[in-house]
């Protein structure tokens, strides 16, 4: 019967096992802290190259496919938190994004697949955001 509760009375056997627990580090949030540390130690941050820092910094997590960091780099590109260019993947600064949606005046011409001939400028501080909090930083 829905609603009808039992009595309350003694459980014949419950037995508890403790388990370790271990820190857990979502995907996107483990490609953002590699792709972060590769390009600011000049290191290109390719998939092989990401893949490769993710074996290496995230002992604890089960390396993920080829195709499942592929996937969620795509993910991470379509939230407008990185960005791919010929020399790999970087993360979207605030000053990335105030120059994409402001040109200068002497480059208003300047896109994206221009990175190789006019290297980004380096921030004295690059910091990890939302896209909501990069966006209120904006205006």
């Amino acid at each position: 019967n829905l609603g009808r509760r039992l009595p309350p009375g003694d459980i014949d056997d419950c037995i508890v096992t403790p388990i370790v627990q271990t820190q857990f580090t979502p995907l996107t949030e483990a490609l953002c802290d590699v792709i972060m540390e590769l390009t600011s130690q000049g290191q290109s941050a390719t998939v092989e190259h990401i893949r490769t820092r993710l074996r290496s910094r995230f002992t604890h997590m089960q390396q993920p496919s080829v195709e499942v960091i592929y996937d969620t780099l795509v993910q991470l590109m379509q939230e407008i938190k990185i960005y791919q260019t010929s020399k790999g993947y970087f993360i979207v600064t605030p000053e990335k994004r105030r120059s994409k949606s402001k040109p200068n005046e002497y480059n208003s011409f300047a896109s994206a697949s221009d990175e190789s001939t006019h290297p980004p400028q380096k921030e004295s501080k690059t910091m990890l955001m939302s896209s909501h909090e990069a966006l209120r930083s904006l205006y």
